[in-house]
């Protein structure tokens, strides 16, 4: 059966605050300012991130994907898949 966004951000919203839905797959254009690590947390707080897209980020901003590992490590962002592609997400309970 078909539901409208409207309809499941409604349902969604009854269990869960603050719920937004991504109605579409992110392009891999992030704008990279200053800091990359600062920067990728709060994308990552808000949005889950393609592993494709890190990579270009990672890329534009000068850093390695150490940072990534760095994050993976202090369990900071979780891998996950999502229809066959792998994505990287922020992982709430964790301390920074």
């Amino acid at each position: 059966m078909f539901y409208s966004y409207a309809r499941k951000k409604r349902v969604f919203s009854e269990k869960i605050d603050n719920v937004e839905l991504l109605a579409r797959i992110e392009s891999t254009n992030f704008a990279f300012a200053s800091n990359a690590e600062t920067q990728l947390l709060s994308i990552f707080a808000v949005q889950p991130m393609s592993i494709e897209a890190v990579r270009e980020f990672v890329d534009k901003s000068g850093n390695t994907l150490d940072l990534i590992e760095k994050f993976m490590d202090r369990q900071i962002v979780n891998r996950v898949e999502y229809s066959g592609r792998p994505y990287l997400i922020r992982n709430l309970k964790a301390r920074l």
